[in-house]
C-alpha cells in the first residue's frame, strides 16, 4: 500500500493538496507496479473512491494477480483472445 504523508481525501478530490508529491505518490506506486509485473508477470495498482469501508484517505493497493503467469490466465482468463 502507498499513502501520501499529506491528507488526500480522494484521487478526484485532492482537497488542499500540493500536487507536486502527488507525481511522487504515482510514480512509486509505478515502482512497485513495475516489480510485481517483472518478478510474477502481472500487478494491479488502484484506488479506492466513494463509499469504500477502509480510508477516507488517498492510498493506492499494489496487488501481484498470481505467482506466475500461468496462475493469472488461470484465475483471470485470457481476455485478449
Amino acid at each position: 500500500m502507498v499513502v501520501p504523508k499529506e491528507h488526500v481525501p480522494s484521487l478526484p478530490d485532492l482537497g488542499n493538496a500540493d500536487p507536486n508529491p502527488l507525481y511522487e505518490i504515482v510514480g512509486l506506486v509505478g515502482e512497485a507496479a513495475s516489480v510485481g509485473e517483472k518478478e510474477y508477470e502481472s500487478c494491479s495498482g488502484t484506488t479506492d473512491l466513494g463509499l469504500y469501508p477502509d480510508s477516507k484517505h488517498m492510498h493506492w493497493h499494489v496487488v501481484l494477480r498470481g505467482e506466475s503467469a500461468e496462475q493469472t490466465l488461470d484465475t483471470y482468463s485470457h481476455h485478449d483472445d
